[in-house]
């Protein structure tokens, strides 16, 4: 029991003195990097920037205002990890009518309508959920109608769209006969 006690005291003086910080030992936190997507981004050489388009946190039905933090938080991890070669937006639509939807609309991203029933009545809203990846020589990536069901596999997916989406180097072989030893210095 005085462990417990502990344990206890030690995490609230460390939430106190350090407010942000965050101790993830089973590395499930989305602000904690899995080791594909960091590598991922540690050897990327183009800039890569990340678009949330999101609904405000006030404006979130109740069981959806875990998508706002948690996205959030993976964007910060992402942006920390690329070391500048990485840029994070978060932006609001609905704030900025009719500007802020238009601009979506360019990018293909548009508002998803979400549906809860409780004790036999519907509520239903639009809201703002969903992630846009650019980088310069390659076609943008579209994740629609970010949920609370689909943030533990949301870093698999972004790894997943960002592989796909790279473009790979063309490869090619020459077939000479014997004798064109020279060929191979002109290449």
């Amino acid at each position: 029991m005085l462990i417990l006690g502990i344990v206890a005291y030690g995490t609230r003086v460390a939430q106190v003195l350090m407010p942000g910080a965050i101790v993830d030992a089973g590395a499930r936190h989305p602000s904690t990097l899995s080791p594909a997507l960091r590598a991922w981004i540690e050897q990327l050489r183009t800039p890569l920037t990340v678009t949330l388009f999101l609904t405000t946190d006030d404006s979130l039905p109740t069981h959806l205002k875990s998508i706002g933090p948690a996205t959030r938080q993976l964007l910060e991890a992402m942006e920390a990890a690329g070391q500048g070669r990485v840029r994070t937006r978060v932006i609001d639509p609905d704030l900025s009518v009719p500007a802020g939807a238009a601009y979506a609309a360019r990018g293909r991203v548009s508002p998803v309508r979400v549906r809860q029933v409780i004790d036999d009545r519907d509520s239903e809203a639009t809201i703002w959920a969903s992630l846009v990846l650019s980088r310069p020589g390659s076609p943008d990536v579209l994740i629609q109608g970010i949920g609370p069901q689909h943030l533990p596999h949301l870093q698999s997916w972004v790894l997943a769209h960002l592989r796909q989406a790279t473009p790979r180097a063309p490869r090619f072989a020459i077939d000479v006969p014997p004798g064109y030893t020279q060929l191979g210095g002109h290449l």
